[in-house]
């Protein structure tokens, strides 16, 4: 101890973590650092002559760690970050089919996985770049915004419709996100690029296009019509309500049917969304 050697020793953990190779280690885990151990067995052996490391001084190391942004999710997705070395902190699916359980990975420096209730969040260093990414885990809305360390909020999207298996990917750069991707069914086919609020103008434009790729004539016509109906009302949906829960019962009825599973919980989701505006 620092009271053994009657001097004070500092130990720069951030400078550690800032290598390719090192684990992102944190004060749970500190003492299975190699680095610290050796060290400790060092000044056991021998105090007079601890070990020369570019990790340890006698004066406290300057600043307090990188300036820190988190990125929140709200509601039902999986989120995760990757630097451009490869490295990932997030959250993750289980490789066991059928897991209800969640692998959370933290391997970029200076970086950890937060919850609070629904908030799923990723603490990341600002000044680095890192690509964003959301996985949808069930149906709804989600909400995706960043943070700064003076509690200032750098950006934001809102009313992202999400399906199990949904794709949104985005970049994080000065902890301000960047346009985000998203593919709405997990296709690898990117439905619509955003740069914010996701509006009923956009709710509308994916719907009308998710009705346009069903391959059944008799089934497409039929929501095309009553999808015209309700896009003469898209400045006041509740008029739009019959025609929207008569699409509901069509999508659902031909679900897994003429209307492939995936498709149909998209062009649900995005009813449901237009539903919840009124």
């Amino acid at each position: 101890s620092s009271a053994y050697l009657n001097t004070a020793t500092y130990f720069n953990l951030a400078e550690l973590n800032k290598g390719f190779f090192t684990k992102n280690y944190d004060h749970a885990d500190i003492l299975s650092s190699s680095v610290l151990s050796s060290y400790i067995q060092g000044l056991l052996t021998n105090p007079s002559s601890p070990i020369a490391s570019p990790y340890f001084s006698s004066t406290t190391p300057e600043g307090s760690g990188p300036r820190l942004v988190l990125v929140g999710a709200h509601s039902p997705v999986l989120i995760s970050a990757t630097d451009s070395a490869g490295r990932t902190t997030g959250i993750f699916p289980s490789p066991d089919s059928g897991s209800d359980l969640f692998i959370i990975k933290d391997e970029i420096p200076d970086s950890s996985v937060l919850f609070a209730g629904e908030g799923k969040y990723l603490s990341l260093p600002e000044d680095v770049p890192f690509t964003i990414k959301l996985v949808g885990t069930g149906s709804g809305t989600v909400t995706l915004d960043t943070v700064n360390a003076d509690g200032e909020t750098l950006s934001s999207y809102e009313n992202i419709p999400v399906v199990a298996g949904s794709i949104a990917e985005t970049t994080l750069q000065d902890g301000a996100v960047g346009t985000l991707t998203l593919d709405i069914d997990g296709n690898g086919v990117a439905d619509m690029d955003m740069d914010g609020t996701f509006s009923v103008a956009d709710t509308l434009k994916l719907l009308k296009e998710r009705i346009a790729g069903i391959s059944s004539l008799a089934v497409r016509n039929r929501l095309v019509a009553l999808y015209r109906q309700a896009e003469r009302y898209a400045r006041d949906i509740r008029r739009a309500g019959k025609m929207l829960a008569d699409m509901e019962k069509i999508v659902r009825s031909q679900s897994g049917r003429t209307i492939p599973q995936a498709s149909a919980s998209a062009i649900l989701i995005l009813i449901q969304d237009l539903k919840n505006r009124r």
